[in-house]
């Protein structure tokens, strides 16, 4: 409850306020009346929490009070999470989604701000961390090392900034202070990034003050923070403290300062800049933005020249050239992220449980696929608990006769098994922005449990459980698959996710397997993963083509490469058997399990050799011609025909060229039906063309054909055609 302060005079509540939070142990100093700005330069130094400093800063120099608005200073243990909702920010949501799914403890020292968002207080003793604007989540920024807020009993125009919570300060969570990155280091203990004073350096310096510097008014007002932030700026570029003020004085002070204002102020600014800047020396140096051991020293012109230039591709050994590191060949391989597309209920999980054994236990026979490397595999499954998980790991090794000394090596795990059922895990957030996508702090646990297990290969299942981004955004989803490569990358492993397809679920498998773009999702996921396979039920065309019954089709998955950036993609499909296991004994459970099974094709006795590519040209650039040596076998009479019947009977080449049956039947009827029927020489027949009728037509062939065919004249055309639909 605010205490009742409106007979009390402005400058003393103000004052009082200022106490109140000085006695907490803040650093409090001065803003302008009214305003957010520090009254004061230097207040960095002046912030205190001493009673008697509090109450000097407040009053002029004649002991009279001044109602300045308060400034608490951030940093040195005290970080403060400022919830912006001005314009329409997101500050509130996003502070929603830290408490939902981050568990950020709220009940620290808040104060309501005047523009009606909030600041959060925690305690950051043993963290240095930066400031930043909407950098962990949208509406959220950031204030600490060096920085400061309006503290509560401050007002702006008709608001105040007024205490909400009133309680203690709590630490701040590890996760938040790493998500908010570390400040650089006051400059006495600061260590330069680059070696300093580097004729680049200086060139860059030198041209920056010519021609990008502002100029210094000292009659504006705001001389002084203008110098400080040209100091700032020259320390970034790699310049030293005593080269810096030489630099400021030759190519600044005489030619940008009105008027000039000589060696003391530029001392002064640059120690300030040196002492209170947030970056440490060299930050802006493009040597500091790579981890580069050795660097050659470019001449002072040549250094913005030198880079990006053309390399010229001189001879290599390609036995040299360092293998991909395939764990499962052309499926997961090191450093790069596959996916696992595959629609609700399709035993995407049963795969992927056996692919984590087999590549624990070095076994290609789980899968039907090779393992080319065992190692260790962790799977992190956010559906189901870990009781059904190890139902299914028990039926898988039962099958298979694996036992748990082969998901041993030397004595050490080969197989790491997480629910996130009870605790759910979150590897993608909401960024800054609306198409951003920022990774959790656990990413960072996660990448150190790999490298200090010697993990192989990591997959999550289903991806659309571990994030909370927008799924249909592009960007955002691109961004969820980059977190996934980049552990890969920096962890030196394999990385999947199990993803669900766009189309519903049950719907049949054609044109849909081996389909990337089957992913749910936004269309950009596509081109982060490396490699991908989907999952479908066996089709009813595939069932007839393997010679399956009905009643059986549904036992039988079918598993396709749908991408294959780094091997030629050879359409064969992995099949597999739905088999049940009896768990438990004869009072046990059956549990399923994907048994690897080899399928081949019936071989009818009309079937015809699939077209090749040079046929399939060949058709689509000449149907006419294969469609009459088609028409004049398998339909030698004149009779008439149903369209569909004759489809029905055309071999697979035709297929091959132009499409399903529907498809063909329009080639037909736009190349040969109608006054504009095209014509072809053919063999024995000089011209052929095809009439039609409603539905049906008919091969019209000349008579040189008739006589060649040997047809027998003035029969009944049933006897002429055995294929004959009489007309309804």
């Amino acid at each position: 409850m605010q205490p009742d302060t409106s007979s009390v005079p402005i400058a003393d509540r103000l004052l009082a306020s200022a106490l109140r939070l000085s006695a907490r142990g803040f650093r409090v100093f001065p803003l302008e009346v009214d305003g957010k700005t520090p009254a004061h330069e230097g207040w960095q130094d002046a912030a205190s929490s001493h009673p008697d400093r509090v109450r000097a800063m407040w009053s002029d120099p004649f002991g009279e009070l001044v109602p300045y608005n308060i400034g608490v200073a951030t940093g040195n243990g005290l970080t403060v999470l400022d919830v912006d909702v001005k314009d329409g920010r997101l500050g509130e949501q996003s502070l929603n989604d830290l408490v939902t799914f981050m568990d950020l403890d709220v009940s620290t020292f808040m104060v309501r701000t005047a523009s009606g968002g909030k600041h959060l207080y925690y305690a950051s003793p043993d963290h240095r961390i930066r400031n930043s604007v909407s950098a962990i989540a949208e509406g959220l920024d950031v204030r600490s090392q060096g920085g400061y807020v309006v503290g509560p009993g401050s007002d702006i125009g008709s608001n105040s900034y007024l205490v909400e919570t009133d309680g203690a300060l709590k630490p701040i969570p590890v996760w938040l202070a790493d998500r908010c990155g570390v400040a650089a280091l006051p400059s006495h203990t600061q260590q330069a990034l680059v070696e300093l004073d580097e004729p680049a350096a200086i060139a860059r310096a030198v041209e920056w003050l010519k021609n990008q510097a502002p100029e210094v008014v000292a009659d504006s007002g705001n001389g002084d923070h203008t110098g400080y932030r040209i100091a700032c700026r020259v320390k970034d570029f790699g310049v030293s403290e005593g080269e810096a003020v030489l630099l400021l004085l030759e190519h600044h002070d005489l030619n940008k300062c009105h008027p000039p204002q000589g060696r003391d102020f530029w001392e002064k600014k640059v120690e300030n800049a040196y002492r209170h800047g947030q970056n440490a020396p060299g930050v802006a140096s493009p040597a500091a933005e790579f981890d580069v051991i050795e660097l050659e020293q470019p001449s002072a012109t040549s250094a913005l020249a030198d880079w990006p230039s053309a390399t010229p591709l001189t001879p290599f050994d390609p036995v040299a050239l360092p293998r991909r590191q395939w764990i499962v060949r052309n499926t997961f391989g090191r450093r790069f992220t596959s996916a696992i597309i595959a629609p609700g209920g399709m035993g995407k999980t049963q795969f992927i449980l056996q692919t984590a054994i087999a590549v624990a236990a070095g076994r290609s026979d789980i899968i039907g696929r090779k393992v080319i490397e065992r190692t260790p595999v962790w799977y992190w499954n956010q559906e189901d608990d870990l009781d059904e998980l190890r139902r299914r790991i028990a039926a898988i090794m039962q099958y298979f006769r694996v036992t748990w000394d082969d998901l041993l090596l030397e004595g050490k795990p080969m197989l790491y098994i997480d629910s996130g059922v009870e605790r759910p895990l979150t590897i993608a957030i909401r960024g800054a922005h609306e198409d951003e996508a920022s990774a959790t702090p656990e990413i960072a646990r996660i990448k150190r449990t790999i490298k200090e297990r010697g993990i192989g290969l990591f997959v999550v299942d289903p991806l659309a459980e571990l994030h909370r981004v927008k799924e249909n955004s592009n960007e955002q989803m691109r961004q969820v698959w980059e977190i996934l490569r980049r552990i890969a990358v920096e962890c030196d492993c394999a990385t999947a996710a199990g993803a669900h397809t766009r189309k519903p679920d049950g719907a049949s498998s054609e044109g849909h397997a081996g389909d990337i773009h089957t992913l749910r999702g936004g269309g950009s996921q596509a081109g982060v993963v490396r490699t991908a396979v989907t999952m479908f039920d066996m089709s009813v065309k595939d069932a007839k083509a393997f010679g399956v019954k009905a009643e059986d089709r549904g036992r039988y998955v079918r598993l396709d490469d749908a991408k294959a950036n780094l091997f030629p993609k050879d359409g064969k499909t992995t099949w597999y058997k739905r088999t049940g296991v009896m768990v438990g004994g004869f009072d046990g459970q059956e549990i399923g399990v994907l048994v690897p099974v080899e399928l081949e094709r019936e071989k009818l006795p009309d079937d015809e050799p699939e077209a090749s590519m040079a046929e399939v040209m060949r058709l689509k650039e000449d149907p006419a011609h294969h469609l009459a040596e088609v028409l004049a076998a398998k339909f030698p009479g004149g009779g008439w025909h149903r369209l569909s019947k004759v489809v029905e009977l055309l071999d697979q080449k035709m297929q091959s060229a132009f499409g399903p049956a529907k498809n063909l039947a329009r080639k037909i009827d736009a190349i040969f039906c109608g006054e504009n029927s095209a014509l072809t020489e053919f063999g024995i027949l000089e011209k052929i063309s095809l009439e039609r009728s409603g539905t049906k037509v008919r091969l019209v062939p000349s008579a040189e054909a008739k006589l060649a065919h040997s047809l027998p004249q003035n029969q009944p055309e049933a006897a002429l055609n055995p294929l004959k639909i009489k007309d309804e």
